[in-house]
């Protein structure tokens, strides 16, 4: 017989007004609160009511039973709660947990989920459980003598079971199915299928029978041979990093700014434009590290618990822009509008100084500027947080190259509280920089480089080559405004910079990118052209393409692929030292 309010019943209630209440207090998306709360619980109940069948009633398949729901209730509540947490960002990521590995396991509750938000949650449930125990007595000696055991000894309850059991099951099959593009929970995401415009299986067993070019494993990094090219006696080299800006982003949002308060406008007749210039890295670690090293870095950043200790020593053990600037005794300058954490960004690069958030200088309380410590590992400020420091280091400096990587933007609270769009904010950002110069009569002397640190993370986004393709514009005075349309990544970074600067006369590029997906969504590309270009999901074997490249073609270039990893992993692809 169904006990009404059983413990295990009360449980569900328990976890979903905790989840639900989060969410309220994260976002303002009502239609997805509901529909992710209704999907929650129906998981949650069919749980419920496969452990509180006769066939777990018999001897110690009891103390099993309420062992192996709490088990698994935890767990889900857990995903819901993280769900919960960022759940208008997990509208565009589509979060999955047929994606997580223990890397990724790790990296989350060390680096991601708030620290307090888990301690609170765990308090709060253990507190839960052991009131249950008091109030089953509770329930026991007094309210069943009464209205319960009246209610509990028809067959009403039974049947309410039943139709909770009908709905639940309604609801985890057609909410995901009926509102893909409205709904997401890493419970479901991953089990329906993305749509793509031109989509193939391909074979990969015939990987070891296909053909390839194997010279381009050796040509697609970019390695700094040379410490001693002649850098210009005296100049300023400032390097901003936009958040997560594609081209498409960056010009649908730069259009709504009026002509007097639009930087790029501004500096639009002295601007060197990369119109082909891709996101090779869709993580922002290995997009600086691709940049400052001109090395394409072959796998996700934080789906291996030993990614540091394996790949990115080795990659800092090459010689690159920065001990390029170093040795010739510029001063080389990283900013980040956050508390200084050693793993973060460009942070671990050796920098000649740092311009960070002191942690006695930090407070979400700010009365000046936004402060967000959304994430565990990132206590940080909107970017003019520092805009003084920074305006010191150009102006103590003649020979400076400073790369400053912007926080504004990197969750979506920060254009919800600011009300800008990331790119309006950067122009704002930009402009005032600009204005300095100006005033300090800076200009002449001064090359900008504007880009992102990479491409679009929307789970659907990335199935598109639009999502890889990223801004990179070069300013200075002496400039005349150009276009180029050859095909680059972060791995040219290096070369575009340098020839700007005057020390290369040209930029050799191989006309070809391969490409990373972000974290956990097992994508790996490739881009000629769009006529083209693939991305494969490595996990469902499909491939969107271009119309231009048919199955053998992406077959021989994926193995080039999987030859430059097995060549990477073997250091054959960088310069010992």
């Amino acid at each position: 017989m169904v006990k009404l309010l059983e413990a295990r019943f009360r449980f569900i209630f328990f976890v979903l007004a905790i989840t639900t209440f989060i969410k309220f207090t994260r976002s303002t998306n009502v239609s997805l609160i509901i529909t992710t709360s209704i999907f929650e619980f129906a998981v949650l109940y069919l749980i419920y009511a496969f452990f509180f069948s006769d066939f777990w009633k018999q001897g110690r398949l009891y103390i099993v039973s309420h062992v192996l729901f709490y088990s698994f209730t935890l767990l889900i509540s857990f995903i819901s709660l993280a769900q919960a947490y960022f759940l208008d960002e997990s509208l565009i990521k589509n979060y999955s947990i047929f994606d997580l590995n223990l890397g990724l396991l790790h990296f989350g509750l060390s680096n991601v989920i708030p620290t307090y938000l888990l301690v609170v949650s765990a308090i709060v449930v253990t507190t839960f459980l052991f009131m249950n125990i008091e109030l089953d007595l509770y329930l026991l000696h007094h309210l069943r003598k009464t209205f319960l055991a009246k209610v509990e000894n028809n067959h009403t309850i039974p049947k309410i079971h039943l139709l909770l059991i009908l709905i639940s099951i309604a609801a985890v099959v057609i909410i995901p199915t009926t509102l893909a593009d409205e709904f997401t929970h890493p419970l479901s995401n991953r089990l329906i299928p993305v749509d793509t415009e031109e989509d193939i299986n391909i074979e990969f067993d015939d990987l070891d029978t296909i053909e390839f070019d194997e010279s381009k494993i050796y040509s697609i990094n970019k390695h700094l041979t040379d410490l001693n090219l002649g850098l210009p006696e005296q100049h300023r080299v400032l390097v901003f990093v936009m958040e997560e800006v594609t081209i498409d982003d960056f010009e649908k949002d730069i259009a709504k700014i009026s002509s007097e308060d639009n930087f790029f406008e501004t500096i639009s007749q002295n601007t060197h434009s990369y119109n082909n210039y891709l996101s090779a890295q869709q993580d922002s670690k290995t997009a600086v590290q691709s940049m400052l090293y001109s090395v394409f870095i072959p796998y996700e950043s934080y789906s291996h618990l030993d990614w540091v200790e394996k790949f990115d020593a080795k990659i800092r053990k090459q010689d690159g822009l920065l001990e390029l600037f170093n040795i010739q005794n510029y001063e080389t300058v990283f900013a980040i509008s956050s508390v200084e954490t050693p793993w973060v960004g460009g942070y671990r690069y050796p920098w000649s100084s740092r311009i960070t958030i002191a942690q006695e200088d930090y407070s979400e309380l700010d009365p000046n500027y936004l402060c967000l410590h959304e994430l565990q590992y990132q206590q940080a400020c909107e970017d003019m947080k520092i805009f003084d420091d920074v305006k010191e280091a150009i102006l103590s400096h003649d020979k400076l190259f400073l790369l400053q990587e912007f926080v504004y933007g990197h969750t979506q609270t920060y254009e919800e509280e600011f009300g800008l769009t990331p790119v309006e904010y950067y122009n704002m950002y930009l402009m005032e920089i600009y204005s300095f110069l100006e005033e300090n009569d800076l200009l002449e002397d001064t090359t900008i480089l504007i880009t992102a640190d990479h491409g679009s993370k929307s789970s659907y986004r990335m199935y598109s080559i639009e999502a890889y393709q990223i801004p990179l514009f070069v300013f200075n005075q002496k400039f005349s405004n150009s276009e180029d349309a050859s095909v680059y990544s972060q791995v040219n970074f290096k070369d575009i910079l340098l020839k700007e600067i005057g020390v290369y006369d040209s930029i050799i590029s191989e006309e070809f990118s391969y490409i990373i997906g972000t974290t956990a969504s097992n994508l790996v590309g490739y881009f000629e052209s769009e006529d083209k270009y693939f991305i494969i999901d490595e996990n469902r074997e499909i491939v969107e393409k271009s119309v231009g490249m048919n199955s053998t073609e992406i077959l021989s270039e994926y193995a080039v692929f999987n030859a430059y990893l097995e060549a990477f992993t073997e250091d054959l692809v960088l310069i010992n030292k």
